[in-house]
Parts: C-alpha cells; structure tokens; sequence
C-alpha cells in the first residue's frame, strides 16, 4: 500500500530573518505545475515566518505575505493539492522562546485563531502549528499546542492540524526508554473533530541532523520503528514532515528503504513530504531546486504508486548502491562548493546591485548606501554595523556567491543570502567596525559558489562615514553568544567502539550498563545541534571536574577517535559529572557558546581492552597509516563506515580491497588553524571540476565514480572562505587505483 499524500517542503518564504522582503521568495507558479502534474505529488508543505504575517503581536496580518499564502493556497487547490501551513518558528516568536516566555501564549492562540478565520473554509488547508520545537520540554510545548487547538477548533474550522513532537521532531527518539515521558505528554492532547496527525521529521546522517549528506548504513530501514509502534498502540496517525534525499548514493538506498518502511505502515502514515523544493537552494545537497534533481528517488513512492523496491528500479536497500544512475547534475556538492555555470547566459543589464547598513541589534536596515553616502554614526549603537550586499531583477537566482572587499583590502565571500560582510546566523546579523572618513566597497556576483572566474556583475561604492562605528579594529565579528547558545543542544550519546553505531542518546541522570554495550567497552560522542551549529570550533568535555578532551573536528568523541573510529575509554563505577562546553573559538578560548551537563552512574568499572589509544593501534601490520605527516594530506574515505586508507602518496599506488564498500569520497585533511577553505580538483580516469569546501571535514564527491587508473589530484588551502585569500600549501598528487567499480 502507499501512503495518501506525498509531496515537498516549498521553501522560501522562511528565509532570512526581520521583515525585510528581499530577505525571502515567493516561489513561482510553475514549481505547483511540476509537482503536481509531472511528479505526481498531491500535497505541498509551505514553510513561513509568524513574524513576517503578523509583524506585532496580536496585530492584523500583513497584506502582502497573507497574499503568498492564499496564492500557494489557489496554486494547491487547482491542481488538487493539499496546502500545509508550516509556522517555521521553531517554539520561538518575537525574540524569545515559548520555553519561558508566557507571554507567547495568548499571542500564540491569537495568531492560530485568525489563520483558522482566514482558511477555515479550505478543505486542501492543513495546520501545521510549528515547525521543530526545540528547547522545550514536551509537557511545556503541548501546552501552547492544546492551546492552538482549541482556538482554532473554536472558530468552526474542521481543517487537518499537524502537531509537531519536540527536541526537532527527530523520529528516531522514539526508539529509546528516554523518549516515554515525551510520548505521555503528547498523549494528553485532544482534538475535539479528531482530524490530527502527530508529525515528525527524519535526517539519515549519523547524528539525525541532516548537516551532512552522508547516510548512516542501515538506518532507513529501522529508524522509524519506535514512532511506528508507539502511534500504531495509541491509534494516532504520522506526518513525515521533513527528510532529505542527497547525491550520495548510500542516502538514495537509506531514504528509499525508510519511505518503504512507510508504506509497508500505512495504516500508520498518513503522508510525507520531503525536504526541500524552491527557488534558492541552487546546489544544497537536500536541494530539490529548479532543476528538480532528485525526483527519480522520490517519484516511485509518488502518491497512485507503491514504493516497492522489487519493482521500482532501485534495487534493494541492503545493496551497497542503487542501481539508478547519479544526478545528471554534474556537481552536486556540500552547501559550499563551486557548481556548474548555468545553462543559459545571465544579461548583467537586468541586475543590479545595492549594498546596505545593517543594525546587528535588531537584524533591520537603517539605510541604503547610494555612491558618495554619508553614513551618520549615529544611526548604530555600541554593536556597530554590518553591511548587506544584495543583487535584484531578472536572472538574480543564478547568482550563487557575492564577494565584498573593502579599501583595507579585507575581503569575505557569502554563498548564502543575506550576502552580510561581517558574517551572519541564519540572518542574525555579526556586529563590526568602520572608522571615520572615507571609504570604499566592491561587491562582486559570481554564478559560482566559490568566487572565481570572471564576476557577472561588480559594482563599487564609495561613501563616507560621519564618525567610528563600532570597533573600526575589529575586522570580522566574535560570535554573540545571546544569539547562537539559545540555538544549540549538546546531545551526548552512548557508542559501541567495536561498530562505531550510536546506541541511544544519554539523558541526564542515566545509568551506563556494561548489557547496553555488546562489547562491554565504552565510547562516548557528544555532539551539537541546531542552527548556528556550524560556528563551533571545539569542544571541551570535562569528566569530574578534569578535562578529559578538547576536539576540534566531528565526530566529539569523549575518549577520542581515528577519523570515525571510536576509542574505548575508561570510566568506574559509580556516579559520573559529564560537562560538555562548545566555542566558537580555538583551542576553547573564552565563553562557551553553550553546555551541557550529564550526571551519569556507571554501574560497573569500564577499562578499555581494545583500541586503547591512538598511538597504538590494535593491528599495526594491517591498520593503515592515518596519522598527519605534514599540513595538508589527501585520504580516500569509505563513506558507509568512516574507515579511512593511509594518505594518498604522491607517485603511490592505492588498494582499496580492505575497505567494507565500494563508495569512497577524498578528504582533506589540515593541520592548521588559519586555514578556512580547500579546494580540490580530480583529472585522470575519472575526473572532477574544482570543488570548495568551507568547513570541516574537507570532503569531495566524484559523482561520476572512481574506477581503476591513475589519477592526479590538485588540493589547495587558503586563509579565507571560497578558495580567496593567501593559498597557504598546494598539493599536486599522481597516483593509482589498483581495483575497479568504485563509486563516489
């Protein structure tokens, strides 16, 4: 059986922060037309901001972003499509969270009332109340739930309403002991028409967070299981609100696996609706975006079909890849690498460019900045400034990096909109500095990611400003910790060090026992989660007031790793502190961004017997060499178990018969702080155009595969994002691949 309604997350109207409209998209009329007519989906989730609609609490909605939403909903209802409204808030409104702001409430019940007034009478309308509750507890979050509800059932609205679990929806949660608590809480809800569905949303990476286009192996097929049994038991129907679909070929056979998983239960599921279509995504590795690249994964378990892996062409998910052939796009990559140039030519006539002021206070433009501005000082406060370049008109969506330089040479490339110079969250504009006098700005748009070749369009402005803004020495922002820490979770997680397979998340006051762990030896990984997580630097883990550990690099493994491969550690019997601080900084320099704190009890000693130290590994003669020689080194990873072959030697040759599958990326590895991006190129018997990455791991993906010959690799690390700045080493490797039918 198949489940009744599939479709896509249409993303754009929650993009960016404040009220700014150029900060979002209204996607257009002809993404309906593909979903419905050529994917054969019949429901679309649209994300939005409660800001955005009602811009005070308690006031009239705003006319304009009211009109997107009844525009999606015509769009939807033409072609028989039901329309999802998605508050994409997060349990946060006006600045501050539902976790401990009570004011929130009735505010919250207002804004549901009057959307339940304005819609009530579309049936193809569904209430999705928040998208991802996060940092509130499940007793707390269903309170403002009910509260929702009984407004709107209040109203005579009988549309479908959609209540999000908590701790990000995250399906898999219902897997562990730790999760009934939060399963009785969402067990007191009452929907008086009984027209509800419980939603949760479901990454495949590692750690559920969908920050890594990599699949765990085998997690599709099983993650949804605890969800599954607990709505099956309780009569309760699921919502797949999110889940992601990358080029890699182990996401494919994961993704499939679990929307089979739903239509095996479809008594269970009501839907799904997969992350994320739009206008902006440009080579996002989820991006499902105007190319549309991923509907041959999604579209055989397209409502009117099953999702049978014997006859939908893929092959079975415990095969090592699927049978389909890799996106025709020839780069799909990480969110910042370079990307193909656009098939049609971009007309810099039709574009231009306008650089603005931005108060990091409030995330608002105070004013436009026009050729020979004067910038009045006075406008900002102690926070300084930040200056936000932008490109309109015709063609604007195939701009995929904007590069501003100012007079002192300083240069920062932003793949991302807002194009902020000082750096931003998701919007949350960085503070910096400017000093008094004149000054002047460039701003280049590239139709790449990384910011080379020829710009399509520059623009310079030259303005001065009335006096000091800010720190003028401060060249790039310091995080502020008041807008990333209410962002984070740590999460700690107990590993089997033999597998390297998270066994279940730890909660506070947890007890450890030896029977959790199949070989009675103990790892732990901590991790962070959330938006601005890609700010953390390191992370320092103290163990009884000592500090066992600082990591700088995923995954934070408690008692250290080998590029995945977790170490066993030692802990007694008895009751354990485990604190976890991450920073935006090296070496864990300054305040934590965030904490957290794990009182644990071991019930037993655990003294590690195997893979004890890194130094030591426990098969010498075999264990290949992954220890960093110089600053920069080249691995071939297999991507199903992280293991990884010794570096890659210039005029080398390479064996990969050891590694457990045939689906390798290349890594980068660096042993220095300063550098902030490498790019790398592949030529020879299969060959890659030039891809960048921005954040650790350095990973690359040859989409085409990697066969047996001789290759030759150009790697290269620079100071500043997108490849700029001063390359501090290239490495130009030749070398070969002695086995074949390797895929990337």
């Amino acid at each position: 059986m198949a489940v009744k309604y599939t479709g896509v997350n249409l993303a754009g109207l929650e993009f960016g922060s404040g009220l700014d409209s150029n900060a979002y998209v209204s996607n257009p009329e002809h993404h309906y037309d593909f979903w419905a007519n050529e994917a054969g989906s019949n429901v679309i989730r649209l994300p939005f901001k409660w800001e955005r609609l009602q811009n005070e609490k308690y006031g009239e909605f705003d006319d304009t972003y009211l009109g997107y939403l009844k525009d999606a909903v015509e769009h939807a209802a033409e072609r028989g499509m039901v329309l999802i409204l998605d508050m994409h808030n997060y349990a946060k409104g006006f600045g501050s969270s539902m976790s401990s702001d009570d004011s929130l409430l009735p505010a919250y019940q207002d804004v549901w009332q009057k959307l339940a007034e304005e819609f009530k009478d579309d049936e193809n309308v569904w209430f999705n109340i928040m998208n991802e509750p996060h940092s509130i507890d499940a007793d707390r979050w269903m309170e403002f739930a009910q509260a929702a509800t009984d407004k709107i059932r209040a109203t005579g609205a009988t549309n479908k309403i959609i209540v999000p679990t908590v701790d990000w929806s995250g399906a898999h949660q219902f897997n562990y002991d730790g999760n009934a608590s939060k399963e009785a809480a969402y067990e007191t809800y009452y929907d008086p028409a009984n027209n509800f569905a419980f939603e949760v949303h479901q990454y495949l990476d590692g750690d559920s967070s969908g920050f890594s286009p990599i699949a765990q192996s085998g997690k599709g097929a099983t993650v949804l299981d605890g969800a599954t049994e607990w709505a099956r038991e309780n009569d309760f129907d699921l919502f797949l609100g999110e889940f992601g679909v990358s080029y890699d070929g182990g996401s494919q056979v994961e993704a499939q696996a679990m929307l089979q998983h739903m239509a095996d239960n479809s008594d269970v599921y009501l839907g799904w609706t997969a992350w994320a279509a739009g206008e902006w995504w440009g080579d996002y590795y989820y991006g499902l975006g105007q190319g549309y690249e991923d509907t041959s994964i999604l579209t055989p378990f397209m409502s009117g079909e099953t999702g049978d892996f014997e006859n939908n062409g893929v092959g079975a998910p415990t095969d090592p890849a699927p049978t389909d052939p890799a996106p025709t796009d020839p780069e799909p990559t990480d969110p910042e690498p370079t990307d193909p140039a656009p098939v049609d030519p971009i007309d810099a006539s039709a574009l231009q460019i306008v650089l603005a002021a931005v108060d990091p206070d409030s995330d608002e433009v105070l004013t436009r900045i026009e050729q020979d501005s004067m910038l009045d000082a006075d406008m900002f406060g102690g926070a300084g400034l930040n200056l936000k370049a932008n490109v309109y008109g015709e063609g604007m969506e195939a701009i995929r990096s904007v590069r501003v330089t100012m007079d002192n040479g300083e240069s920062h490339l932003e793949t991302i909109r807002p194009y902020a110079f000082f750096g931003d969250k998701s919007g949350d504009y960085f503070g910096g500095g400017l000093s008094a006098g004149a000054h002047s700005v460039t701003i280049e748009a590239f139709t790449n990611r990384a910011g080379t070749g020829e710009p399509v369009l520059t623009k310079s402005f030259d303005f001065e400003a009335s006096g000091d803004i800010g720190d003028p020495n401060a060249t790039m922002p310091t995080v502020d910790e008041s807008l990333t820490s209410s962002e984070l979770t740590v999460v700690l997680a107990l590993v089997d060090p033999d597998t390297d397979e998270v066994l279940h998340r730890i909660k506070p006051g947890d007890s450890i026992d030896p029977a959790d762990l199949p070989s009675g030896q103990l790892a732990l990984k901590a991790n962070v989660i959330g938006e601005g997580m890609a700010s953390v630097e390191t992370v320092r883990i103290v163990i009884d007031g000592e500090v066992e550990r600082i990591d700088s690099a995923r995954p934070y493994a408690v008692f250290g790793d080998e590029a995945g491969d977790y170490l066993a550690g030692a802990l007694t019997s008895g009751q354990h502190n485990i604190v976890v601080e991450a920073y935006a900084t090296a070496e864990a320099e300054g305040q934590p961004m965030v904490s957290g704190a794990f009182d644990v009890t071991a019930l037993a000693d655990f003294v590690p017997t195997t893979n004890a130290a890194p130094q030591t590994p426990a098969t010498p003669d075999t264990t290949p060499d992954t220890s960093m020689d110089g600053l920069m080194e080249l691995f071939l990873i297999d991507v199903e178990t992280g293991a990884a072959l010794g570096a890659i030697q210039d005029g080398g040759s390479v064996s990969v018969s050891d590694l457990e599958s045939r689906s390798l990326r290349f890594e980068a590895r660096v042993n220095d702080d300063s550098v902030e991006s490498v790019s790398f190129a592949l030529s020879g018997a299969a060959s890659s155009p030039a891809q960048v990455q921005n954040v650790e791991d350095y990973n690359f993906i040859v989409d085409q595969g990697i066969t047996a010959g001789t290759y030759t690799a150009t790697v290269a690390a620079y100071d500043q994002d997108g490849a700029a700045g001063q390359k501090i080493e290239e490495e130009i490797l030749s070398f070969t691949i002695t086995e074949d039918s390797l895929v990337g």
